[in-house]
């Protein structure tokens, strides 16, 4: 193993630990039972992966999921800085490279790598179906959120939903502790819009 996939294993357990531990305290939001399966399918791949030397397809797997997210707290940074244009541009993005990603690369070669070529060398072992199983979990996640994701797009380009207020969903997923609910979008939606409430000192007393 190499130092640097050892320390990204040690960075993204540590963080999805820290994801895990943290919602149990959090206010418990709609999506918080696949939050749980999330993390915990998560650390469970990167654990299962890292002490049988599935260190090749963890980085992968890891490499696929990170792409977007970066993307997403790019766009929440510009959106803290009201540069509007910024940020709905680099969500758009978000959008298709997690389209891209998460339900073209890691379906059709991730998965596709760990559930067939195994078995044309090994007969099939408990190892195998857990590990596959797991992935199979992500990917069924994956297509949920695509679905919310693509849901405020539509919303976005044909309806009259502000992109900077992003969907329930992301709230939970990429937690900001400058993001409060507000009042429900006028737009009809369902979940709850969240949007950037600045600081306001008080006034001093004279």
């Amino acid at each position: 193993m190499l130092d640097s996939q050892y320390w990204y294993y040690v960075l993204e357990m540590s963080f999805y630990g820290s994801l895990l531990f943290r919602v149990t305290f959090d206010v418990k939001r709609k999506d918080f039972k696949e939050q749980i399966i999330h993390h915990l399918a998560t650390l469970t791949l990167l654990s299962f992966s890292w002490c049988v030397n599935y260190i090749r397809i963890g980085t992968l797997v890891m490499l696929i999921h990170d792409a977007s997210d970066i993307l997403l707290e790019s766009a929440k940074l510009f959106n803290y800085a009201k540069w509007e244009r910024t940020c709905n541009s680099l969500f758009v993005v978000f959008a298709i490279v997690f389209m891209v990603t998460r339900l073209i690369i890691f379906p059709f070669w991730l998965i596709h790598c760990t559930w067939v070529y195994p078995t044309l060398q090994y007969p099939p072992f408990f190892g195998y179906y857990f590990f596959n199983v797991m992935l199979v979990v992500l990917l069924f996640l994956h297509i949920f959120w695509a679905y919310l994701i693509l849901r405020m797009v539509k919303k976005f380009l044909f309806g009259k939903v502000r992109p900077l207020s992003f969907p329930f969903f992301i709230r939970s997923l990429y937690d900001s502790s400058h993001l409060v609910t507000t009042s429900p979008l006028k737009a009809g939606l369902n979940h709850t819009s969240l949007t950037f409430k600045p600081m306001v000192p008080k006034p001093l007393s004279e």
